[in-house]
């Protein structure tokens, strides 16, 4: 059914100039164009859109003499490029049956920008005045129909403060059992949205209270959707917060994550958490860990403890761990300015060959250790770095 305009917000205003003149390009005769699907969404919530969707009574045969860029990329659709953004256009013979398809009424609404009038048959103008997200068909209906749908209504409940319709959230447990059959690349591109949104820990508590996380991340930790919330938004450092204590390679294989990502999120949970095991005495393997790791990932891993600390509610255990992170903190910078002293000084005259001999030592820590020793002389007083000297001084050093 056709209704005015509602007062939320004067869509002819803000339809970016190169969208209207891809619906305009479409006009002509009786033919119709319609403004649907998230976009509308999108705006009238008050955030700009990035993409957009016309409907048009337009054949598809006619579509690509009418607008030159026009790309098929299904029988009825085509993708037009506009610097506002690409344009889906979608031939339809009855706009009506179109949107009856769409998954939920928030995106069943239509504009007609010839008439300035709505099309709104599944009244989602009135779910969006509830802040509510309701399927178009039935909720079982709508979900087997496409099981990622019930990822996207986690993912537009959390981020954009909807209520979920009771029928709509007691039919999500069920379409998670569908995601392992679903495109890959389709659920990769919710759980990234979600994950990268302001209010990823919303809609990660719901994705586990509806049973959806649990299949697609078997045995995530009990604290992950705070971990994630806690961290900056970058998409390689959530991963790895998200995907702690779960088979994190298995699952980046299954969103079909790009290789570069997955190979950094594993290996970034393969190192966490930073410094395990090593004690803060031994110097070798901390200049190691810093040695063989970039600067970007040693930030992340420290940024993704200081995210599980944050979150972990006080107790004792908190407060000793909490020591012995920041004990290793002040002991990795110090080892950090140590490195960086080590390679900003002079050349040492002699070298871990001559210190072997000198000292009858084999190789190991032992060598490390005077090396330093004697970068520190010079150090000190550059003009010690002569062969005979460094001799003589490693005669009164002792590795003890």
């Amino acid at each position: 059914m056709a209704r005015s305009q509602p007062d939320v917000r004067n869509l002819a205003q803000v339809i970016p100039a190169p969208v209207r003149a891809v619906a305009e390009s479409l006009g002509g005769g009786s033919t119709r164009t319609w403004l649907s699907g998230i976009c509308i969404t999108r705006w009238l919530h008050g955030d700009p859109p990035d993409q957009y969707e016309l409907l048009t009574t337009r054949p598809p045969g006619e579509i690509t003499e009418q607008i030159a860029s026009a790309v098929p990329i299904r029988r009825d659709t085509f993708a037009v490029p506009t610097a506002a953004g690409p344009v889906d256009v979608v031939s339809v013979e009855d706009p009506l049956a179109a949107l009856a398809l769409k998954d939920f009424t928030l995106h069943a609404i239509a504009y007609d920008l010839a008439s300035d009038d709505w099309i709104d048959p599944a009244n989602g103008l009135e779910d969006l005045e509830a802040r509510r997200l309701r399927s178009v068909a039935s909720p079982t209906e709508c979900l087997e129909r496409d099981a990622v749908r019930g990822l996207r209504a986690v993912r537009l409940a959390a981020t954009h403060g909807l209520s979920l319709d009771p029928p709509l959230r007691d039919a999500l447990p069920a379409s998670g059992r569908g995601l392992r059959e679903a495109i890959p690349e389709r659920v990769r591109h919710e759980m990234v949205r979600l994950l990268l949104a302001d209010r990823a820990r919303e809609g990660l508590t719901l994705l586990r209270s509806v049973g959806i996380e649990q299949k697609l991340a078997p045995g995530v930790q009990d604290d992950a959707a705070a971990v994630v919330a806690a961290l900056p938004a970058d998409l390689e450092l959530r991963l790895a917060g998200w995907l702690r204590n779960a088979n994190a390679a298995r699952c980046l294989r299954r969103m079909r994550v790009s290789k570069p990502i997955a190979q950094r999120v594993t290996r970034l949970l393969q190192l966490h958490p930073l410094g395990a095991g090593i004690p803060l005495e031994r110097f070798s393997p901390l200049a190691r860990l810093l040695r063989r790791n970039s600067e970007d990932d040693i930030r992340a891993l420290m940024a993704l403890r200081q995210a599980e600390l944050d979150v972990r509610e006080d107790s004792a255990n908190k407060r000793s761990d909490v020591e012995a992170w920041e004990a290793l903190t002040q002991t990795l910078e110090h080892v950090r300015s140590e490195l960086e002293r080590e390679q900003h000084s002079d050349k040492l005259a002699v070298d871990g060959a001559t210190i072997m001999q000198t000292l009858n030592l084999s190789p190991g820590p032992d060598v490390g250790r005077a090396l330093r020793y004697l970068h520190e002389c010079v150090t000190r007083d550059p003009s010690c770095n002569d062969r005979s000297t460094l001799l003589a001084m490693l005669k009164d050093w002792s590795p003890q």
